[in-house]
């Protein structure tokens, strides 16, 4: 009856709770029940995890191996357009990776999305579609490494246009923006939406800096919660401060279904020396038409130094003079000499992130103007 219900609110255009997979069993799939109809699989082709969720503690693993297939069939045809999305992860780096979703609608069988390449580890696409009027049944289609595999959570359908629930600018505590860093997030905005349909963009942010000549760019970009993880972020936008400190630019970019995480992104300056105190005072981003989120308080980060950057070379003496591109740094140390030199050591780990027993050297750095350089 409760199935019943959820479809006849979906077909009648509203929008029903995302399917997470939490009341489903675990185990091989043939045909279960979700929150928007049957979820049906060939023998071998899908499981439901107790692990690995991306939200809750279950989710949806379509089984490594060729033409892998998972279909979602609609009670009822969908009586208007509707917006699908759930977020994936790939399962391994190794190959083949081929992944395609199909509809079944009044036209035919039409493909929506085709990937055949995604980062690895962590849910790190969020797929989004929109579904015809009409549409029976939506298909997921894998191809991956035997031991492959693709994880699916969260998976929405949503027949109502977006609109914005909430905007507000948070401080994330010290997050310090060091020289020669990629990415440096500083303040974040977070942005909850509801509804899919004809997607809200971001249009305008304005900012002040201060002291203005310690920020040489801003960019806003998509990142996870705490500013941890930037894989497949998306820039929305970027400008340069103005001699009073100003930054003001225009931006593209959708936002999803949810809560979006925007971070500001700053990139100290030639000239900024490290310890410098930056103020960053937001002046309102445009969303959808509508300015917001302008009364926020200010937000203060130091510049500091990234010592040692991954990819970057290690010459190892002992080796003849020969230099080595180092793919990861770990274990820091940093000690002052009476002289007031500073050294830093740290493992320069060549291959990868592992212990011993693999290719790691002690590697060291040393300043002798305070750590500016």
């Amino acid at each position: 009856m409760m199935y019943r219900a959820l479809i006849a609110l979906l077909t009648c255009g509203l929008a029903c709770a995302a399917e997470s997979f939490e009341s489903c069993a675990t185990g091989a799939v043939s045909k279960l029940q979700t929150e928007y109809g049957a979820l049906t699989a060939e023998p071998g082709h899908a499981e439901v995890l107790g692990k690995l969720a991306r939200t809750g503690k279950k989710a949806l693993h379509i089984m490594g191996g060729k033409n892998r297939v998972v279909q979602l069939g609609f009670e009822q045809p969908l009586e208007k357009e509707a917006s699908l999305s759930f977020w994936m992860e790939r399962w391994t780096k190794a190959n083949p990776f081929d992944f395609r979703l199909v509809a079944d609608t009044p036209q035919g069988e039409v493909q929506l999305l085709h990937l055949q390449n995604m980062a690895v580890k962590g849910y790190t696409k969020q797929v989004q579609v929109a579904l015809p009027a009409g549409t029976t049944a939506v298909r997921l289609l894998s191809t991956t490494a035997p031991k492959g595999g693709v994880l699916v959570d969260d998976l929405q359908l949503d027949s109502e246009p977006m609109v914005v629930q909430e905007v507000k600018l948070e401080n994330p505590g010290a997050y310090p923006m060091l020289k020669r860093a990629p990415i440096n997030p500083v303040m974040r905005y977070k942005v909850t939406t509801k509804g899919a349909l004809n997607p809200v963009q971001v249009q305008k942010v304005h900012l002040r800096v201060s002291p203005a000549d310690a920020i040489e760019e801003v960019t806003l970009r998509t990142g996870n919660t705490d500013g941890t993880s930037f894989r497949n972020s998306v820039v929305l936008g970027k400008g340069k401060p103005d001699a009073d400190g100003t930054v003001r630019f225009e931006c593209e970019g959708a936002l999803q279904t949810g809560e979006n995480i925007l971070w500001v992104d700053a990139t100290p300056s030639a000239i900024a020396k490290v310890g410098t105190e930056v103020t960053f005072a937001n002046l309102g981003i445009s969303i959808a038409g509508k300015r917001r989120a302008e009364k926020t308080p200010r937000v203060k980060q130091r510049i500091g130094y990234y010592l040692a950057v991954p990819g970057e070379e290690v010459l190892n003496p002992a080796r003849g003079g020969e230099a080595r591109p180092c793919v990861s740094f770990r274990i820091p140390g940093l000690i002052r000499t009476q002289e007031g030199t500073l050294i830093g050591c740290f493992d320069a780990r060549y291959r990868n992130k592992n212990d011993l027993c693999e290719d790691i050297d002690v590697a060291m750095v040393r300043s002798e103007d305070g750590g500016q350089t």
